[in-house]
């Protein structure tokens, strides 16, 4: 996992970042996700944890696995991370 750099003061504080972990089914995402959270909870930083699952059942659960609907799903994923990213 990576270690991260000394917390930022507040005047010098960034506007965030995000994680996106693929990989095939079965393959640990969010176990590394769910320890990625853990790590920069541990650290006081503020985060936000998106599973996948989680987020089609929530938004596309309509969706199939097929090419057409894994790229609307990841389309209406991507503008459902900047406004959590803005929720704090």
């Amino acid at each position: 996992m990576p270690q991260f750099p000394a917390r930022e003061t507040e005047h010098e504080a960034s506007q965030g970042r995000v994680f996106w972990i693929t990989g095939l089914s079965g393959a640990g995402k969010t176990t590394v996700g769910r320890e990625l959270w853990r790590r920069m909870r541990a650290d006081g930083r503020p985060v936000a944890f998106l599973d996948g699952d989680i987020l089609r059942s929530a938004i596309a659960e309509d969706l199939g696995h097929n090419a057409a609907d894994r790229r609307a799903i990841g389309d209406a994923q991507r503008q459902t991370v900047p406004t959590a990213g803005r929720a704090g």
